[in-house]
């Protein structure tokens, strides 16, 4: 080995050494900027609503439900529909609580039901009766959910209940009437009954409009 070789072999040696702190610093200094995330921004956190908003939210939202749930309840069996589904009660918190986001808009809640409810419905078609509804009932629920939310995302139309909405029908276990497509319908129907209420209900109120835009 000559002389040179010997030298670049000392210096690569040295590069090497020193290089192992600053890497470990480097790494250090990641971490603690990734958990400082954790603490939150300097955005301050939701106020609490006076008693005036308080009693106006929940009229509204008892009101909208028991529309719908008798809606549901008293036409009979004969009509073989169902208009209440769970995430419309989340729906009933943004729409009666924060009329005024952007999340809470009739766009958003029909359309993100509606379309949320079809993406399920596809995705459970599609993957469960080639393998199995009970082996891979984790794969469609999964990618129902996701598949909502970059659909809702792509259209302008994200509300966060129909994420649920897309779990739900993607999850579905034995395939329900219409090959699923029955449950779509329940969304769109219940989402627009919901839309209409809070038309009604919320511009009653004083400092209140609603719908921000369509």
């Amino acid at each position: 080995m000559t002389l040179e070789n010997e030298s670049r072999d000392c210096q690569a040696a040295a590069i090497t050494i020193t290089a192992g702190p600053d890497q470990a610093n480097a790494l250090a200094t990641l971490f603690i900027s990734y958990f400082r995330k954790w603490r939150g921004t300097t955005e301050a956190p939701l106020a609490r609503e006076p008693l005036g908003s308080l009693a106006v939210s929940w009229a509204g939202a008892f009101l909208a439900i028991l529309a719908v749930a008798a809606l549901d309840q008293f036409p009979g069996p004969e009509m073989s529909f169902r208009w209440l589904i769970a995430p419309l009660g989340a729906s009933a918190v943004l729409m009666f609580g924060l009329p005024a986001a952007k999340l809470s808009q009739p766009r958003n809640v029909i359309g993100g039901h509606t379309l949320s409810a079809l993406v399920g419905v596809l995705v459970r078609l599609i993957i469960q009766p080639q393998y199995g509804a009970g082996r891979v009932n984790f794969v469609s629920a999964a990618l129902g959910m996701s598949l909502s939310l970059t659909v809702m995302q792509a259209t302008g139309t994200t509300h966060p209940p129909a994420g649920a909405t897309g779990l739900i029908a993607a999850y579905a276990d034995p395939i329900p009437d219409w090959h699923g497509f029955k449950f779509m319908l329940s969304a769109a129907a219940g989402s627009c009954v919901m839309v209409l209420l809070a038309l009604l209900l919320n511009n009653l109120v004083p400092g209140r409009a609603y719908p921000t835009f369509w």
